[in-house]
């Protein structure tokens, strides 16, 4: 087994029994020598071998004891502070469990309490957005509403109108169907084109004047009745009334007014 022995210089060396009985027995031959010297020296009788070898015996038992009961003493404080150290290691990790798992609840109980009021918040504004919607709703059925009545209201009108002029029209035609025909308007004029004409050279400049001159020149009968239809457009009496002292003339007979020719707006 190991031992422990004390140094000169104080403290203790962990050593084997071998070297431990070793050096028991040079401190006993020096212990003994230095006796002897000093029995020398006051001339005191020597100790027998015997004795001095029990002496020697005696304190390598003495240091084997000292020596279990010193290895026994360490074991039990290396025992008691290693339960020591792993109950506080156990405690330490308790409390760290303890710790993490309330910092989780209460990061749970936080987001929780967040998600809950951000739900709130988001409820709230959805009612709200909800009203507004209803309302811009409702303001826009009014106004489309009011529209169709207004538009509704302006066509029965118009329709009204339209429907009184075809009776007015057509009871006007019933009574005075001759006087209705009579006033009439004339139908328009239709222009003539004028044709572009080709530019004519010098050789053929006399020919081409001989060829236009009858029909350059309007006709009377034209002019007459280009006359007759402004002066009844203008609501004066024609020509030939002018001439017969601003009396109407004989009525035409209807055979003869057939012709266009005989029409003011021929």
């Amino acid at each position: 087994g190991l031992h422990f022995v004390t140094e000169k210089g104080g403290g203790w060396t962990r050593v084997s029994a071998r070297d431990c009985r070793r050096r028991v027995r040079q401190r006993m031959q020096y212990m003994l020598e230095k006796k002897q010297a000093n029995a020398t020296d006051t001339a005191q009788p020597e100790l027998p071998p015997a004795r001095a070898v029990g002496i020697i015996e005696e304190t390598a038992a003495t240091n084997d004891l000292r020596n279990r009961h010193t290895e026994i003493i360490i074991k039990a404080l290396s025992d008691q502070h290693t339960k020591t150290l792993n109950d506080l290691k156990d405690q330490h990790v308790r409390q760290l469990k303890a710790s993490v798992d309330a910092s989780e609840d209460r990061q749970t109980k936080l987001v929780k309490a967040l998600s809950d009021e951000h739900t709130k918040s988001l409820n709230e504004l959805k009612k709200e957005h909800s009203k507004e919607l209803e309302a811009a709703r409702d303001r826009h059925t009014k106004i489309v509403n009011d529209l169709i009545n207004e538009h509704s209201k302006h066509l029965k009108a118009a329709e009204d109108r339209h429907l009184k002029m075809l009776e007015d029209a057509k009871s006007k035609q019933q009574e005075d169907p001759e006087e209705e025909s009579n006033n009439r308007s004339p139908p328009a004029k239709r222009r003539r084109k004028r044709k572009c004409r080709k530019p004519v050279r010098d050789d053929q400049r006399d020919s081409v004047q001989r060829k236009d001159t009858p029909t350059s020149r309007p006709q009377q009968s034209s002019i007459d009745n280009s006359a007759k239809s402004q002066a009844s457009d203008a609501g004066r009496p024609a020509p030939d009334t002018i001439a017969s002292g601003g009396q109407p003339g004989p009525a035409p007979d209807p055979i003869i007014s057939r012709d266009c020719s005989l029409q003011p707006w021929c």
